[in-house]
């Protein structure tokens, strides 16, 4: 049965989150050439790249005193000011990626410069690990669901969120070095995808990176099973540094197919929607991609997964006890969290019901 949710959670990710992660950006990342000072075009990625890169590093820097004040906080507050705090994590996380993208292409839309920085960034994040956080919707979901860890934001070194000069290094080096690799990844390859795929008509050439992008998609889930079963058996033979690149190279390879996926879907729905949503209105264009994808997302309750504000590092998914590489869980996610909270194995609470008090009421005989 567990087998089943997850490959019907692989088709709903492909259905669902696919395009709605690509409309939110699509729709905040337009609004922000319409609003951020539009006149100056390097002022405005400028003025987005540092807001951005500000937020974003205070909001993990921070996220300690935000973990103790989730303790304190009653459901309703916690439910408005958890929302609100992914809301502005995700609009700085968008004027990040646009500042450092925007940036990027002032070198040029060329085979050149798309070559050389898809190049550049990917050996980087091999080298670090970070290969992994390349890969998002429709082959990633993460859910808002509960709230003990719903503050928590992991960086590359996992270390421990508290005041001291570790903590804050590996914060820096996470936002601004990892993630500033991975965006410059990502404009690579939808650059070079932009020069190859019919670049003369954009509607077909939209459509055929949905297409591409989803059937790659649907190859990676399948092939995904058979890979984790190899890989935990090269986990069970004697480790030896072979067996540790061996398991590192598998990573690498199925998060590189990943981001080419993910890279694909993105850029055909985002063009899809230039070309055939409200086009004589870019403004309500874009407010209309950007307002459908909040709703959705917050309402289904998986609205983080536009910002992925996390990293990880490349071996933990290959070396767990996982039998999917791609986590896309969204009915498992609220069927896991609803074993937690509700424990149905459990026996049935006892409740020690007060004896009552019994009265003796005494007839009295009177004179007549």
């Amino acid at each position: 049965m567990e087998t089943y949710i997850l490959v019907l959670d692989s088709f709903l990710s492909l259905l669902l989150f696919g395009p709605l992660v690509a409309a939110f950006w699509r729709g905040t990342w337009g609004l922000l050439d319409i609003y951020m000072l539009p006149d100056n075009q390097v002022l405005s990625l400028c003025a987005s790249l540092v807001w951005g890169l500000l937020v974003y590093l205070a909001v993990v820097i921070l996220q300690s005193p935000m973990m103790s004040l989730n303790k304190k906080m009653g459901s309703p507050v916690f439910y408005i000011v958890s929302r609100l705090h992914s809301y502005i994590l995700s609009i700085a996380i968008v004027n990040h990626w646009r500042g450092i993208w925007g940036l990027l292409n002032m070198t040029g839309a060329t085979f050149l410069s798309a070559g050389l920085t898809l190049g550049v960034s990917t050996t980087f994040l091999v080298l670090c690990r970070g290969m992994c956080n390349t890969v998002s919707a429709p082959l990633l979901t993460i859910s808002d669901i509960g709230r003990e860890e719903f503050f928590r934001i992991t960086t590359v070194f996992k270390t421990q969120p508290r005041a001291s000069l570790r903590f804050y290094m590996d914060s820096c080096f996470s936002v601004v070095i990892i993630i500033g690799f991975v965006i410059a990844k990502w404009r690579g390859m939808w650059t070079l995808i932009d020069l190859l795929l019919t670049p003369d008509d954009a509607i077909r050439s939209a459509w055929l990176s949905v297409i591409a992008g989803n059937i790659l998609a649907v190859l990676l889930f399948i092939i995904q099973w058979p890979v984790m079963y190899l890989a935990n058996k090269l986990r069970r033979l004697k480790q030896t540094t072979l067996t540790f690149f061996m398991l590192l190279f598998i990573e690498d390879i199925l998060s590189f197919l990943g981001f080419v996926a993910s890279n694909l879907v993105w850029r055909g729905f985002w063009n899809l929607q230039d070309q055939c949503l409200l086009v004589h209105n870019k403004e309500l264009s874009n407010w209309v991609s950007h307002g459908v994808a909040v709703v959705i997302l917050m309402a289904v309750l998986h609205y983080n997964m536009v910002m992925q504000a996390g990293l990880g590092t490349d071996g933990d998914i290959i070396n767990s006890e996982d039998t999917t590489f791609f986590e896309t869980k969204f009915i498992t996610n609220f069927i896991q969290h609803s074993s937690r909270t509700y424990d149905l194995g459990a026996d049935p609470p006892t409740i020690d019901v007060p004896q009552t008090a019994v009265f003796k009421i005494e007839t009295i005989s009177l004179p007549i």
